[in-house]
């Protein structure tokens, strides 16, 4: 003789937690994305106030770099790598 058990769900399913880690990446990630697009933004409008504001030191120089780290983040080079290569570009050229 044999049984056969078997056992239901309890209806009780918990949603995944996000860790730490991947909340914090999600956020910089955004708060990087808004920056340059409020950035880009401000050079297309051409507020000269707030590009003295978003823009540090040269404007030439500084809208530039943010092509350029638009263009690597384009082509698929990591964000980190990105933004290094853009701090770069711009303490080169400070005054």
């Amino acid at each position: 003789m044999s049984y056969r058990i078997e056992y239901g769900t309890s209806g009780d399913r918990r949603k995944p937690i996000l860790r730490k880690k991947t909340v914090a990446a999600i956020t910089a990630a955004a708060l990087v994305f808004v920056l340059i697009a409020g950035a880009l933004t401000v050079k297309i409008v051409g507020l000269t106030w707030v590009q003295e504001v978003l823009l540090p030191g040269d404007p030439a120089v500084t809208a530039a770099a943010l092509e350029n780290l638009a263009a690597d983040l384009q082509s698929g080079e990591p964000l980190l790598e990105a933004i290094t290569a853009f701090c770069r570009e711009i303490i080169r050229h400070a005054p």
